[in-house]
């Protein structure tokens, strides 16, 4: 399964990363017209820390808090995202470590080396989340901060239900399994996506086993006025009134900061 990612981002990635323009200026948590990092203050001064971009993609994040003085680690499967975020980062003239492998494996990487790992909507492409959790408290150093973020368990139940019935998935808020998509189907040939829907309450009960103390807990609000600046959920949006009006009623996302007992 993480093979397949694999392959469908590196297939993806030039296309993805054209349409999809993510600022490099602060850590987006879930999109543009989505509440990040300078207005939920979850990471604090990070200038002098090491931290580890967990799924990173192209870097965006990382890049961002490189620029605030931190020491970043991008980590993808994708080798293709990293070249491009190798090029962001040239671009912006910071200099990053990009390292390629599953997230659900990070033995390769120092142990309680980092202060802060963060990842943003990457924990629903891999099967094992809570192997994920246990990996990144192997390199977190104690007490180090963890901030991760997903899609909303009822955002998926409910466009299971009502925006995308035709993907014919499961409608229980409480499915566990993968969905299969493909972000755009200009293709016939772009290779599917998996993802992994899970109750919210799976997340919880995995951090807490992997020795996390839940912090704070975020479910972002969709913030109408940036929709314009949004490159990834705009045309969306845009095209489907009935996912633009659950976008003003549902969270489609929830950030949550833990951090490592010592």
């Amino acid at each position: 399964m993480s093979e397949q990612n694999r392959r469908a981002w590196d297939w993806q990635a030039q296309r993805y990363q054209a349409t999809h323009l993510h600022s490099r200026e602060t850590v987006y948590y879930w999109s543009e017209a989505y509440p990040n990092e300078d207005d939920l203050h979850l990471l604090g001064e990070v200038r002098g820390l090491n931290i580890l971009d967990l799924g990173s993609g192209a870097g965006q994040s990382g890049i961002a808090l490189t620029k605030r003085g931190a020491t970043v680690t991008c980590y993808d499967i994708s080798q293709a995202q990293l070249d491009i975020g190798r090029g962001y980062a040239e671009e912006d003239g910071v200099t990053i470590k990009f390292v390629r492998g599953d997230i659900q494996d990070l033995s390769i990487l120092p142990p309680t080396h980092f202060d802060i790992v963060v990842s943003c909507a990457a924990i629903s492409y891999v099967e094992d989340a809570a192997r994920v959790f246990r990996e990144v408290a192997k390199v977190l150093k104690p007490e180090g901060q963890f901030v991760i973020s997903c899609e909303h368990a009822a955002w998926m139940a409910l466009g299971a239900r009502f925006l995308w019935p035709e993907a014919h998935e499961n409608p229980s808020y409480f499915y566990r399994g993968p969905i299969k998509f493909r972000w755009e189907k200009v293709d016939p040939e772009d290779y599917e996506l998996l993802c992994f829907r899970r109750p919210f309450q799976d997340y919880l009960n995995w951090l807490i086993a992997a020795k996390f103390t839940i912090e704070r807990v975020e479910e972002l609000p969709f913030l109408e006025d940036r929709l314009p600046q949004d490159t990834f959920f705009r045309d969306t949006l845009r095209k489907c009134p009935q996912e633009m009006e659950f976008a003003r009623l549902y969270p489609q996302a929830v950030v949550i900061a833990a951090r490592l007992q010592r």
